[in-house]
């Protein structure tokens, strides 16, 4: 992940429900661009990056693919993550 973007409502706070991600190498679409006078600047096809809405971005599982998480108790009462797809453990966040 690249970085976040948090959109504000017009009185300045943050929108908890407009909250976008760049994610390195998804989401990357086409930007046609015409030459503008003297200046430098690249033109043609450009690709580039994308947002996308948090709530669209998942979690690379235990087999390298993008994968839902559920969550299971133990008996000594901790919670660990588990990948959907596989039912191995995932490791815990970072803070």
């Amino acid at each position: 992940m690249q970085r976040v973007i948090r959109k504000k409502h017009k009185d300045g706070t943050y929108d908890p429900d407009r909250v976008y991600v760049m994610v390195t190498g998804a989401n990357l679409v086409i930007k046609h661009q015409r030459s503008t006078g003297r200046v430098g600047t690249q033109t043609g096809r450009i690709e580039k990056e994308a947002p996308i809405h948090i709530s669209n971005v998942m979690l690379i599982g235990t087999a390298g693919k993008p994968t839902r998480v559920s969550y299971e108790v133990a008996s000594d009462g901790s919670k660990e993550r588990v990948d959907r797809k596989t039912g191995g453990a995932l490791p815990a966040p970072k803070k």
